[in-house]
């Protein structure tokens, strides 16, 4: 971390090297009364922007602590030193575009092929270009659901799969001998053509051809369409998902002002479709249709995550990550035993954090079953490396709404899980059809129910905060959590390989587990709460009374 002094001399060499939004950024920081100039400074000079395991995301502003254009071309360049093709997506988020076409244009000066797409792309058509065009690496510009101030930076590999921690720690090696900036070079913008090369548009016809061919043998078209609200949040989603939609019997249903590509995001609290928050605006808009419509679909501005409500016959009601998996895990479960496929050659991968349902569907069932560190470049990583000829890919998941299926992807796609549940709907016929199957299963295999806290750390300080309450529980855990004695704890910072990572987990008993972890892409520190009782009533009540302890063990 650096000292004021410091940070005050790098502070002189960034405006002495910067020119445009990023001089006029630093000119505006330079004017701020003297007490909130130094809190700036030290946010922003004191450390390095971290290019983590989800890639860099930031706050667009100036600085090596931020989202800006110096930190895209050094990481653009230490990309061009190995990949020799790279194919670049981007989202509608302010920045987006230019970012992108920077990247292109450093890629190109120095020797190498670019790829970009000329309009905003979903996240899981970039990990579809990065094979189709046969590149070695891809780029994504997005922050995924953050707030408008933010915008960030990810990486894939030639199998179109975020690059797994070994791979990012190589980068990073590239990057830390690239600077900042050039010894006494003024950085001026380029001028003339670039020489990248634009997207072929039957790439995307390309894309949306194999997502219908693989969900083929569950389209029936003679069957009475259906009409289903759809919402990008103002993302990516508008121009890809309802033309799709159309294509396997189902009527979308758009709210014209959220198909903008707003940068603000303005009809939103937050473009998060794991927020039921997000949905108000489009509750209000099926709300007022004629017939009700049976669900709402969400997908975030990148387009990879997708939030559902659905209509219980009284009012729209909010399912979470693990049940809209479950439900899906199901269905292609079922669909799959019609068809005559053995189950004990279907792989089944999951994240840590998600339900342990799944563990008991296959123990019924048979399927292999895959878990994995939080992230879903660890799924994409694991299902490439699937080689046995007894193995094959059925479907991946993670709690905070992420759901693959087919091989168009290697990062979780919300093209293909809107598409899904919407045949998933139209299989069971309506919203209440949905939450009975989901009962059913529940009394099936247990009732499972997951909990989520997060505490945010802002700021540089709030990074060291974090970092001394993670290292106070590690030497001394709870004994008991919900007058649950301590039964098992693991700590994965101890562990080796694609298993390796700052994650604790405690279980209590057998009806309840804990586990910590801090946010790859946000200054937070999130707990997940995993109970199974007998009952649904027994369940939520340990779940309740476990959540509403982790303020007082804050506290303590």
């Amino acid at each position: 971390m650096r000292t004021k002094n410091d940070c005050i001399a790098e502070f002189e060499r960034w405006k002495g090297n910067t020119h445009g939004w990023m001089l006029e950024d630093l000119n505006q920081m330079e004017r701020l009364p003297e007490g909130e100039f130094e809190r700036q400074l030290m946010e922003r000079f004191s450390i390095d922007a971290d290019f983590g395991t989800g890639g860099l995301r930031n706050i667009i502003r100036a600085g090596t602590n931020g989202m800006n254009d110096v930190w895209v071309e050094r990481i653009s360049r230490a990309i061009a030193h190995t990949a020799d093709s790279v194919v670049i997506a981007y989202d509608t988020r302010n920045y987006s575009e230019p970012f992108a076409k920077l990247a292109a244009d450093t890629i190109t000066q120095m020797g190498k092929t670019a790829w970009l797409f000329p309009t905003p792309t979903p996240t899981p058509v970039l990990s579809f270009a990065v094979r189709y065009l046969e590149c070695d690496a891809g780029i994504v510009i997005t922050a995924s659901h953050n707030p408008p101030a933010y915008n960030g930076y990810k990486v894939y590999d030639s199998r179109g799969v975020q690059l797994i921690p070994s791979l990012v720690d190589e980068l990073k090696e590239r990057m830390e001998s690239i600077p900042f900036f050039a010894p006494g070079a003024k950085r001026k913008k380029k001028k003339g053509s670039s020489a990248y090369k634009m997207v072929p548009d039957q790439l995307a016809q390309a894309y949306e051809e194999r997502v219908i061919e693989q969900l083929s043998p569950w389209i029936k078209l003679e069957d009475e369409p259906i009409p289903v609200v759809y919402t990008p949040l103002h993302g990516t989603g508008a121009s890809w998902i309802p033309k799709i939609m159309s294509r396997i019997g189902v009527i979308p249903l758009t709210i014209e002002e959220q198909m903008n590509p707003d940068p603000e995001f303005s009809t939103v609290s937050m473009p998060n479709p794991e927020d039921p928050e997000a949905f108000e605006h489009s509750i209000l808009f099926a709300e007022r249709q004629d017939p009700r419509p049976q669900a709402i679909l969400a997908t975030d501005p990148d387009t990879d995550r997708m939030g559902v409500q659905i209509w219980n016959g009284v009012e729209y009601h909010s399912l979470n990550g693990n049940e809209i998996g479950i439900l899906l895990l199901d269905f292609l479960i079922q669909k799959s035993l019609v068809l005559g496929r053995d189950l004990r050659n279907s792989v089944v991968l999951k994240t840590i954090v998600s339900t342990e349902m799944v563990n008991r569907m296959k123990t019924r069932y048979g399927f292999q079953l895959i878990e994995t560190l939080t992230g879903f470049k660890y799924l994409g990583d694991q299902i490439e490396q699937l080689e046995e000829p007894d193995q094959e890919f059925l479907f991946a998941f993670e709690e905070s709404y992420g759901y693959l299926y087919g091989d168009q992807s290697r990062d979780k796609d919300a093209i293909m899980g809107c598409l899904l549940f919407c045949l998933l709907l139209k299989n069971l016929g309506s919203g209440e059809r949905i939450l009975q199957s989901l009962e059913v299963l529940r009394g099936e295999y247990g009732y499972y129910r997951e909990g989520l806290v997060t505490q945010e750390f802002p700021g540089v300080e709030g990074l060291k905060q974090m970092r001394a309450f993670l290292h106070r529980i590690r030497e001394k855990p709870p004994i008991s959590w919900a007058q649950q004695p301590l039964t098992e704890s693991r700590d994965y910072a101890q562990e080796s390989g694609i298993m390796k990572g700052n994650v604790l987990e405690w279980r209590f008993g057998k009806k309840l587990k804990i586990i910590i972890r801090p946010s790859g892409t946000e200054p937070k520190l999130k707990a997940y709460f995993f109970c199974r009782e007998n009952t649904q009533n027994e369940t939520n009540h340990l779940l309740t009374i476990s959540m509403e302890a982790w303020n007082h063990f804050l506290e303590t």
